[in-house]
């Protein structure tokens, strides 16, 4: 054994094959409110299957309140879960205006979501 393998020994700290991500699909918002997205997935069979799993999971009913349910799961001190609910309350003001614009124009947001903090 040579002194690499004792600082870093195979099996620790080092991801397993099994556990490194096949694919990837990432959301971003800027400070302008502009959401973006980033994926990439393996050249191979079982990297298109897996971004193909991350778009049939992102295409369900509700996937939003699903991920509110995550995040407060995770929230591992109060304030953390403060913020989620915070994060809860806003996106149900921002959806709540978007649908209010859609019911009154097909073709824009009658005010921008990111505005949405300053009106409440």
């Amino acid at each position: 054994m040579n002194s690499t393998d004792q600082q870093y020994p195979e099996d620790q700290d080092q991801p397993s094959n099994d556990s490194l991500p096949i694919a990837q699909f990432s959301v971003f918002c800027d400070s302008q409110g502009r959401v973006s997205f980033d994926y990439d997935w393996e050249d191979t069979d079982i990297g298109t299957t897996g971004m193909s799993s991350i778009l049939s999971v992102l295409d369900i009913d509700k996937l939003s309140d699903s991920l509110l349910q995550d995040m407060k799961d995770k929230a591992t001190t109060p304030e953390a879960l403060e913020m989620v609910k915070n994060i809860e309350v806003l996106f149900s003001a921002i959806t709540s205006l978007k649908n209010q614009s859609v019911e009154n124009t097909t073709e824009e947001i009658v005010v921008d979501p990111i505005e949405v903090i300053s009106l409440l």
